[in-house]
């Protein structure tokens, strides 16, 4: 199966930010940072590894809200990744739709 969905995202781990993009296909989600020098660094989540995939409010400085669009994606761990992109709406149920 080819990538099912692939935007331009911002992750946001706390009050750090980092602009690149997101990509999912039937095997997990892959942001790639657009800056390897300012960035938080690649990531790849495997779907097996997602507990919960919500839609969220992206936070200016890890607090405040600055925009509704937004999903967060939390693992089996309890560590939870947000990110910030048009469409999370479509983003949330193609992830749900590949969880079930």
């Amino acid at each position: 199966m080819a990538t099912a969905l692939t935007s331009s995202a911002t992750i946001q781990i706390g009050a750090m930010r980092s602009d690149g993009q997101l990509s999912l296909n039937e095997h997990g989600l892959s942001f790639k940072p657009a800056s390897k020098s300012l960035s938080l660094g690649a990531l790849k989540i495997a779907l097996s590894e997602v507990s919960q995939v919500e839609q969220c409010l992206a936070k200016g400085a890890g607090f405040l809200p600055i925009s509704e669009q937004a999903m967060r994606v939390t693992l089996n761990t309890g560590k939870q990744y947000e990110f910030v992109l048009a469409e999370q709406e479509n983003w949330v149920s193609a992830i749900n739709e590949l969880l079930n």
